[in-house]
């Protein structure tokens, strides 16, 4: 047995995790939606967490250990390791508040590189916050991790609503598991609060991105994750 795959089965990872259902939504829609999956107790640590980091902060689990869970999850890795495939690391935990009154992102994807056909990386999205219709919740577009590069940079409105898409709501806990190659976007929050978001990376190891930095652990978080390290940078 690999160092990777011994690591997976000490954090009691294990494709059964999975149900036949979420492995074949993965394959045609490139997502999943698992309700609930974090309790209640460590979204409170999440949420109180993030009170005064900026977006964008590096990586969160170098701020509290409320986000661990993010990356030592089975189902979270089950679902990444079903994506992609191969063995994989960590890209850090990042914060992504949709702020009061704005919102209704261009539909994107994460990763451009690579053939169509070869999944590369992957996220999970932690709702915070509930997901609503009102308070900007994501939207994805189901399949379109398939579709050729050339169809999303050519499609003249990305903002406004795509025909195919769907929006993703769900109460607080509630985790998305996708394919980074899966359009997506916040839309518009039309609220008087922020709905909060933290997503943690992930992609194969052989993938490199442009600031290493950016998913970096310090010595700490090293030492709190030990039987994790496989699975970070």
């Amino acid at each position: 047995m690999g160092s990777f795959d011994k690591t997976m089965k000490d954090l009691g990872v294990h494709e059964n995790l999975l149900s036949s259902e979420e492995k074949n939504r993965l394959d045609t829609d490139g997502f999943i939606l698992v309700p609930q999956l974090i309790e209640s107790k460590q979204i409170l640590a999440m949420h109180q967490s993030v009170n005064g980091v900026e977006p964008g902060e590096p990586n969160l689990q170098n701020i509290s250990s409320a986000f661990d869970v993010l990356v030592t999850h089975p189902k979270i890795l089950a679902g990444i390791w079903y994506l992609l495939k191969s063995p994989f690391v960590s890209s850090g935990v990042h914060y992504f508040p949709n702020m009061p009154r704005s919102g209704q992102r261009p539909l994107h994807v994460d990763y451009t590189g690579g053939p169509v056909d070869k999944q590369f990386a992957a996220h999970a999205l932690c709702m915070v916050s509930d997901f609503t219709r009102e308070n900007g919740a994501t939207r994805m577009v189901p399949g379109s991790q398939w579709f050729d590069k050339s169809v999303l940079r050519n499609l003249k409105d990305r903002i406004s609503t795509h025909p195919q898409e769907v929006l993703l709501t769900g109460t607080a806990g509630t985790v998305i598991i996708f394919n980074c190659c899966c359009w997506h976007s916040l839309t518009f929050n039309h609220t008087e609060e922020s709905r909060i978001a933290v997503v943690s990376y992930w992609r194969q190891k052989e993938v490199q991105i442009m600031n290493r930095n950016w998913g970096t652990c310090n010595l700490g978080t090293q030492h709190r994750l030990q039987r994790a390290k496989e699975l970070f940078l």
